[in-house]
């Protein structure tokens, strides 16, 4: 997670990490809002050119930002501006919350919008970002490549993987926590992919760039290195 006014200053340091096969190609840049009114209203610091212009230098990552929906003075403009950025850019997913004031803030003394405008919004939002969210994991589907285990949910019985951009994999088979696997994707929902177990990794493959078929690259290129563990 970043600040996009931070990120903006280290394009080739943070192309160096995100090329490092360690590293999740996952990116949380919180933007707020779609609207540069109400980002100067909020003293954000980070402005609308900027944000894209990261989103697009780092287009081959998982996206995840945060939008607030119904600040103080927001207007039907500035909502519309934040809906048409969020249908721009296609993000992975958005943490959408409705305003709150905070103790000393300049916020705190702005005049709120009605608590059922707020909620129009926040849903409209949230609806939206679903939408977002199912189509970019549906591309997933039919994608085979591998996902590390490292979490167990004992409500729903089920193992959580990751692939390497960091999306959530649910495993309902037999697999140890801490083990890569060869995984096929086979369904998706806005929140998570799932599929099955093709094999055990007992030699770790890793891809310089391994994404779905309607990313860039289908058959990826990778070294091997003995597994550990």
């Amino acid at each position: 997670m970043m600040n996009p006014d931070h990120m903006k200053n280290f394009y080739s340091e943070m192309h160096n990490i995100y090329n490092d096969f360690r590293v999740f190609k996952f990116l949380h840049l919180p933007i707020q809002s779609g609207s540069p009114e109400i980002l100067k209203k909020m003293r954000r610091g980070q402005d609308i050119d900027s944000f894209l212009e990261i989103v697009k230098n780092f287009s081959r990552l998982t996206l995840w930002t945060d939008i607030i929906a119904g600040f103080p003075d927001e207007t039907e403009e500035d909502f519309k501006q934040t809906t048409e950025l969020l249908k721009k850019i296609k993000p992975d997913f958005v943490n959408v919350s409705a305003f709150a004031s905070r103790p000393n803030t300049e916020a705190r003394k702005m005049k709120p919008l009605p608590s059922d405008l707020v909620k129009e919004r926040t849903k409209i939002l949230s609806l939206l970002v679903e939408k977002l969210s199912l189509e970019k994991n549906k591309k997933w589907i039919g994608w085979s490549g591998q996902v590390l285990v490292d979490e167990f949910k004992p409500g729903k019985n089920c193992f959580i993987g990751r692939n390497l951009f960091y999306k959530p994999v649910v495993i309902k088979e037999n697999v140890v926590p801490g083990q890569e696997y060869y995984f096929k994707i086979t369904d998706a929902s806005a929140t998570a992919l799932f599929g099955k177990v093709v094999e055990k990794i007992m030699t770790a493959k890793i891809f310089q760039i391994s994404e779905p078929e309607n990313g860039f690259v289908i058959n990826p290129k990778f070294t091997e290195t003995k597994f550990r563990g």
